[in-house]
């Protein structure tokens, strides 16, 4: 984190990268989806008996429309927000 970073706004831009996220997957926009990742982006996807190899943006793209897309027309992410611990 550079000084000039406060912890304030590093948390603000989490929150948005995050919620730019939902937002995209939501709306089945590939390209919104892809506009907040770093142009070298890896997808791995977890836990690896999944058996999908790493995948950069090309090639999770092809994933998406050919086989998320159809299967999963009907699904929607939503942020949950946990309270701390001891609260």
């Amino acid at each position: 984190m550079p000084p000039s970073t406060s912890k304030e706004e590093v948390l603000a831009n989490i929150k948005r990268t995050t919620q730019a996220t939902l937002d995209a997957l939501n709306a089945w926009d590939h390209d919104a989806l892809v506009a907040v990742r770093a142009p070298d982006f890896v997808f791995q996807a977890l836990p690896s008996p999944m058996g999908l190899p790493p995948m950069n943006n090309a090639q999770y793209r092809e994933m998406w429309f050919g086989m998320m897309t159809p299967a999963l027309a009907d699904f929607k992410v939503s942020r949950v927000v946990a309270s701390p611990r001891g609260s």
